[in-house]
């Protein structure tokens, strides 16, 4: 039997040791259990790898390794790791079968190439899922087996004698049952087949179900971290009942970095002697290429996979010094150097990755060896050109910036760099400042070209409109100017566009214009305004100007032939920004700051006069108004007539608009303050009336041009307006006065007038107002048509209306037309409800039946008919409106008057018929009938008492009685149905029809609440008459 590798003397020397000494049998035992049940119970592909790349290391060319996991004809499963490189040899078997007894040891010259393994043990991980082991090459073969252990023994102990040692070697033996050390114990075997290509075969006989698990997890976790750990692997090819994959071309999907150095020899001092030939250190960190993906083993390599967890973002293989155990890292100072080198390492990783942030370890460590790695990682990125380019100590992180706006800001110099929001807790870490948009506007320098400070605002643009914050900042942001200055804020500000000669006229005015370069969208969205647009009228250096320009017109030589060029300038920007385009005039309209009627023009008086104050050649204001008019000499620039509308030139009549508050400030309208009182005491004081519309200049209307005002406003709807619509407390209803035009001409033309024959109390309409046939105008202007119109007027007119209008009646005493008085008693209530104060000397009056003129002194408010026989009275329809109306005139009310009824000698009770009673609810009883009846020595035909007792005079008594008329006013004032007094009569004198009269009810809308004097006899006699 062929013995290539001499297992026959290793045998040999094994079993003589342990026949000398059954303590040595079980610390070799004991050793390859710990390693194959602790050590090494799950490394078993990745230390088959291991002793294939360092074959590969030995023959310097790149290593392939094939793993075959198979299911036998014998039912057994086998593991075949088929490798390249450097076959096995007899040192190599005798380092197999050794304990930590490797044959991978460096050459004294140090020129040995790298390998792996150190220690010999590795191989122990196979009894962790085989009792059979073969290794084969072309020269022959090597079996470690659990039966060929168990042979060997027996045939040790059976050959030999039976002392002290075989007795207790044997107990040895049958204790341990199969846990023998089956690694101490190779059999040789001629060459075996090898694939093609291949040096080395292994194979494993997996020992039971646990072990096929175990290895075909371990196949599955094959990955690229085994090749980046074992560089001399080119390619692991992996087999698994057909199911075949390959792991290969690592560098395409990964980037890597590696360093490597001498380690100094005192760090070996402290290390097992095997070690301390291996005198130089090794550190390589890799990620995965973006476009690959793929996950980051959580674990330190060294460089096979150790249990020192690892949370940082990249793999990690090193020369670490192992512990005994080869799962963790020794602590002591070799490891600490290779600790700060492999951090110093990470950073060179920067260069290579898209995404340098990404490095960065965020999270708290894991473990002794991490939390060392982390700081010196930090330490080193600390020193990187991490961001940008530049290190995290220069840069100013903005989260979510725009890569435009990082570009925007790079003349700056605040180092601003786009922060991924992902990168937050990253940037934290490494102490990169990080700022919100409205701080870089805080912070941006001064100094900038304009073209620099467009793009700033360029690209701060977008995110104005989604954060108050930033807006607010941007609100004293730096803006070049024109004039080489920089401002603080772009409210104010003029942005040229394409209005160049309009920012020129803006300078020279005093406004402060942005230079064109810096000129951008964001600025106007801020607060700064077009040199054309409308806005620019605001600024004050505009305002300036007029408030200054009596002051240019002083300093103007009297032999000067054009504007001056500040005012010129004015009306330049004026015209350009209400329309736009300097040559095109522009429409006039509301809305304008009120300077403008204070540009100074010239004039026909040859006089500088306020815009607002003059006429425009040759229109109707020039002919009508007595105003100045605009003559711009020739040679001079030319505003144009539209233009000087705008501005308050007159070419027409004109409406303005007001917010008024009744006794509020006084406005500069002529009249204005009378106005308002009679808006007082129409209204009352402090009522919103909300925009109020009057046409202006009517107080420089020429004396003989009312006629040609009255025909403008008859002809423009918005001048018709002005005068027709009421001036009424906003959101209060039911009461309203006439407007300022309609009160302002009232006066003028001498209102109230009327051409109604009869109506001698109103003067005849003025011949201003003769051809006029619109109706609302001549009523809104004062004239009165008939008894309505008359009515209409006095309800909403002002005490100053009601003073002409009673003024105007003709001396006491004489008649009036009853149409007449009835509308002026109807509006008085109206009038006097409204709060109006009326002081008049005479008022229209009633007695006896007819309308007549009466002083004032004579008069008293009456609101039961039957004082009209005993006094001049003003009749009302109830108690509240006497009170009223009497407080009104400043006149007492009979309620204030006490009388004495006086009877004859012969009375006379009559009863009222049942059948007039029931027709008419309420009335009295009776009523009382006298030979004669008088108060206070007047004869009267009837009275009611206090105690709503009814008394009639019967000039004839026994004849016919009381005449009907009087007996029915008294009974209907008696109940309070003064409007039924008629049926009454009717009834009276024919009770039978009171079936018709209650059928004729059927039509009425109240028929038993028909308007009349109060309800009951109590209410009847007012002042208290005496009977006697």
């Amino acid at each position: 039997m062929t013995d290539p590798f001499g297992t026959r003397e290793l045998r040999a020397a094994v079993l003589d040791a342990w026949r000398a000494s059954p303590a040595r049998f079980r610390e070799d035992a004991n050793t390859e259990e710990d390693h194959a049940r602790g050590y090494y119970r799950d490394r078993v592909v990745v230390e088959l790898a291991q002793n294939a790349a360092d074959a590969a290391a030995r023959s310097g060319a790149p290593g392939h390794l094939h793993l075959t996991f198979r299911r036998r004809d014998d039912g057994h499963h086998t593991l075949v790791a088929s490798n390249t490189g450097q076959p096995l040899d007899a040192a190599g078997v005798a380092s197999l079968a050794s304990m930590r007894a490797s044959a991978k040891r460096a050459a004294p010259d140090h020129r040995a190439p790298a390998t792996v393994g150190r220690f010999g043990v590795g191989f122990s991980a196979v009894r962790a899922v085989s009792d059979d082991v073969t290794l084969a090459t072309a020269e022959g073969a090597v079996r470690f087996s659990l039966a060929g252990t168990r042979d060997a023994l027996a045939g040790l102990l059976g050959t030999e004698g039976t002392g002290d040692a075989e007795v207790t070697l044997a107990a040895e033996v049958a204790a341990r049952g199969d846990s023998l050390p089956v690694l101490r114990l190779p059999h040789g075997g001629p060459p075996a087949p090898v694939p093609h290509g291949f040096a080395t075969t292994i194979e494993l006989v997996l020992r039971d179900d646990a072990a096929v698990a175990s290895v075909r997890d371990q196949l599955r976790a094959v990955d690229d971290a085994l090749l980046l750990a074992l560089p001399a692997l080119a390619e692991v090819r992996l087999d698994d009942e057909g199911d075949v994959r390959s792991v290969r071309d690592v560098p395409a999907r990964w980037v890597s970095v590696t360093r490597t150095g001498d380690v100094p020899a005192e760090l070996l001092e402290d290390r097992p002697v095997e070690e301390r030939t291996a005198t130089r250190w090794s550190v390589t960190w890799a990620v995965p290429r973006p476009s690959m993906g793929g996950a980051v083993p959580g674990v330190v390599h060294a460089p096979t996979p150790t249990d020192e967890p690892l949370t940082l973002p990249a793999l990690l293989v090193a020369t670490f010094p192992l512990d005994p155990s080869r799962r963790h890292v020794a602590d002591d100072a070799l490891a600490r150097y290779v600790t700060r080198h492999a951090a110093s390492a990470y950073a060179d990783l920067v260069p290579h990755v898209p995404d340098p942030l990404h490095l960065v370890p965020t999270g708290l460590p894991s473990g002794r060896l991490d939390a060392a790695l982390h700081e010196g990682v930090l330490d080193a990125l600390a020193g990187a050109p991490l961001v940008g380019g530049r290190r995290p100590a220069d840069v100013v992180a903005v989260p979510g910036a725009s890569p435009g706006l990082v570009a925007a800001l790079a003349p700056t110099g605040l180092g601003v760099v786009a922060l991924d929001r992902r990168h937050t807790a990253a940037a934290r870490v490494l102490g990169i400042r990080t700022w919100t948009l409205p701080d870089v506007v805080d912070a941006l320098p001064d100094g900038l070209a304009p073209a620099s400070w467009r793009g700033v605002y360029a690209a701060l643009a977008p995110d104005v409109d989604s954060s108050r914050e930033l807006r607010e900042a941007l609100g004293g942001v730096l803006v070049p100017l024109a004039d080489g200055t920089t401002a603080r804020g772009p409210r104010g500000l003029v942005l040229p566009g394409d209005a160049l000669a309009g920012a020129e006229d803006l300078a020279l005015l005093g406004a402060r214009v942005v230079h064109p370069d810096a000129a951008h969208p964001l600025l106007e969205a801020l607060g700064a305004v077009r040199a054309d647009g409308p806005a620019v009228l605001d600024l004050p250096a505009l305002e300036t100007v007029v408030r200054d320009a009596d002051d240019l017109l002083d300093a103007r030589p009297s032999d000067d032939d054009a504007w001056p060029e500040e005012i010129e300038a004015l009306l330049r920007v004026v015209g350009r920004a209400l329309r736009g385009d300097p040559l095109r005039d522009p429409a006039p309209g509301a809305g304008r700051p009120a300077w403008f009627a204070d540009i100074p023009v010239p004039c026909d008086d040859d006089r500088w006069s306020p815009v607002g104050e003059t006429a425009l050649a040759g229109s109707w204001a020039a002919q009508h108004l007595d105003l100045p008019v605009v003559v711009v000499p020739d040679g001079w620039w030319a505003p144009g007539e539209r233009l000087l509308g705008a501005l308050g030139a007159r070419s027409d009549l004109v409406v303005v608009r007001h917010e008024h508050v009744t006794g509020g400030p006084d406005l500069d309208v002529a009249g204005w303050a009378d106005y308002d009182a009679s808006l007082c005491a129409a209204l009352g004081r402090g009522e919103d009336v909300g925009e109020v519309a009057l046409v202006a200049d009517l107080d420089v209307v020429h004396d003989d041009a009312w006629g040609a005002v009255v025909e403008r406003i008859v002809a423009d709807p918005t001048l018709r307006g002005a005068l027709l619509g009421p001036v009424r407390p906003v959101g209060r209803a039911g009461h309203e006065a006439v407007s300022y035009t309609a009160w302002f001409l009232r006066d003028v033309l001498g209102a109230p007038f009327s051409d109604r024959p009869g109506w001698t109390a109103l003067p005849a309409v003025p011949p201003e107002l003769r051809g006029v046939e619109d109706t609302a105008v001549l009523v809104a202007l004062g004239a009165v048509r008939d008894e309505t119109g008359l009515r209409d007027l006095l309800v909403a007119a002002d005490p100053d209306v009601w003073d002409v209008v009673l003024d105007g009646l003709p001396d006491a005493g004489t008649a009036l037309p009853l149409d007449l008085a009835l509308a002026v008693w109807e509006a008085l209530r109206s009038a006097a409800a409204a709060g109006v104060k009326i002081d008049a000397g005479r008022v229209p009056a009633l007695r006896a039946g007819g309308a007549r003129v009466a002083d004032r002194d004579e008069a008293v408010v009456a609101w039961q008919p039957m004082w009209s026989q005993v006094r001049t009275v003003v009749p009302v329809p109830d108690a509240s409106a006497a009170d009223v109306v009497a407080e009104a005139l400043d006149v007492p009310s009979t309620e204030d008057v006490s009388v004495t009824l006086q009877g004859g000698d012969v009375t006379t009770e009559r009863q009222v018929p049942e059948a007039v009673r029931t027709a008419v609810p309420g009335l009295p009883g009776r009523w009382t009938e006298h030979d004669a009846l008088a108060v206070d020595g007047t004869e009267v035909d009837w009275w009611v008492t206090a105690d709503g007792g009814a008394h009639v005079r019967d000039a004839s008594p026994g004849a016919h009685g009381a005449p009907l008329r009087c007996v029915a006013a008294a009974l209907a004032q008696a109940a309070g149905r003064w409007a039924d007094r008629y049926v009454v009569e009717v009834l009276l004198g024919d009770p039978a029809r009171a079936r018709d009269v209650a059928a004729g009810e059927a039509w009425d809308a109240a028929p038993a609440a028909r308007p009349g004097t109060p309800q009951g006899p109590g209410d009847a006699g007012g002042g208290q008459p005496k009977f006697s």
